[in-house]
């Protein structure tokens, strides 16, 4: 069996990748092995970095203790000689690494995996900065205090004394849409794209969609669910957390939702599922950039043929007013599970819009 996914530095596709694929592509050819590829995916991960401070001229380098920042230009304390910054490979000679030991004991495990994997993708350089923990600790502060707020509702009043029936269904329609595009969003990033910085921005995002819903919402089943969801899509970066928290929102709820088990450790519940009936996207991209989309049922863009999404989208009035200036040259569609489909169109454009056209697209790509 191939490898699912492959995580490594960059020299390792010209070391142990390289024989690794060599011996596979001959045992193929030899029609002893059924697969040609050793690994399905590949994810190089970026190095971690810190600053460093060397002598402009000598090239020394030295602590950040022996740095002058008082003036525009950074000097040497004890010469006056200009000192040159950058962010580089953290090194002992260099002074510019961290001690992982004393970072674990002050910030904690968890929080310090979330700081890591948080606002850079996996294969970018991760530049190591102690002021940033503070965001990633109102985020988990965010989370517990949801938590909370959840336990004290359950042990108030009836519901219907706080918000009238109209109400509560308009907030319940809210959790259902935001439930199903969190988890959707989120299973995406952890399984294909292993965005696991998006994945973090997306939990960010429900938990501040839970925030912004009425207290007494808690009491509802679609709160709890919610709730629950996002507790078990935390656990895979922040277990420990998830599973403190997971333990205290048990405790006070219902027990009646079939997604989850509350008598089973957050570890060992089922992944969130996104219903049928749940809204996906065709998006349409040409050239690189996303010009429209097409809102379609889950159940109806699991069935639907690739041929007859690019015929969808090769009618949209957006596209038509772009491909009437040029040539269509080719059309894919690519699916996922459980998440929006894309089809994109290639086209070239007549005469002097050629050229500009041509040019890479500068559209971001973050799902």
């Amino acid at each position: 069996m191939p490898v699912d996914l492959y995580i490594g530095g960059k020299e390792h596709a010209s070391l142990h990748m390289f024989y690794a694929r060599f011996f596979c592509h001959f045992l193929h050819s030899a029609k002893m092995l059924q697969f040609r590829e050793p690994f399905i995916q590949l994810l190089m991960q970026g190095m971690v970095v810190g600053k460093s401070y060397r002598i402009k001229g000598s090239g020394k380098y030295i602590t950040k203790k022996e740095v002058d920042f008082s003036g525009p230009t950074l000097v040497e304390k004890s010469s006056g000689s200009v000192v040159i910054e950058e962010w580089e490979k953290m090194s002992k000679s260099k002074y510019n690494g961290i001690d992982p030991q004393k970072v674990i004991e002050e910030h904690g495990i968890d929080t310090t995996r979330l700081f890591i994997l948080g606002s850079v993708a996996p294969q970018s350089p991760r530049k190591w900065n102690d002021d940033l923990f503070p965001g990633i600790q109102n985020f988990q502060w965010r989370i517990w205090l949801t938590v909370s707020d959840f336990i004290a509702q359950r042990k108030l009043q009836n519901i219907q004394d706080v918000l009238s029936s109209e109400d509560i269904q308009k907030y319940e329609e809210k959790l259902y849409e935001a439930r199903n595009y969190y988890t959707k969003k989120v299973t995406h990033n952890y399984i294909h794209t292993r965005q696991l910085s998006v994945v973090i921005a997306k939990l960010q995002g429900l938990t501040g969609e839970l925030r912004r819903i009425p207290k007494a919402m808690a009491q509802t089943d679609a709160f709890e669910r919610t709730l629950g969801n996002l507790l078990i899509m935390l656990a895979p970066m922040a277990p420990h957390f998830s599973s403190e928290l997971w333990t205290a929102f048990s405790s006070a709820a219902s027990g009646k939702e079939p997604s989850f088990d509350i008598t089973k450790p957050v570890l060992h519940q089922k992944w969130p599922e996104i219903p049928a009936d749940c809204s996906m996207e065709i998006v349409i991209k040409i050239n690189g950039d996303e010009i429209d989309s097409i809102s379609i049922a889950k159940n109806d863009l699991d069935q639907l043929p690739a041929e007859k999404a690019i015929e969808a989208a090769l009618k949209r009035q957006k596209v038509l007013d772009i491909l009437k200036e040029g040539k269509v040259k080719h059309a894919n569609y690519k699916t996922w599970e459980n998440h929006d489909s894309e089809v994109h169109i290639i086209y070239k454009p007549f005469g002097k819009k050629a050229k500009k056209a041509n040019k890479p697209s500068k559209a971001a790509n973050v799902s």
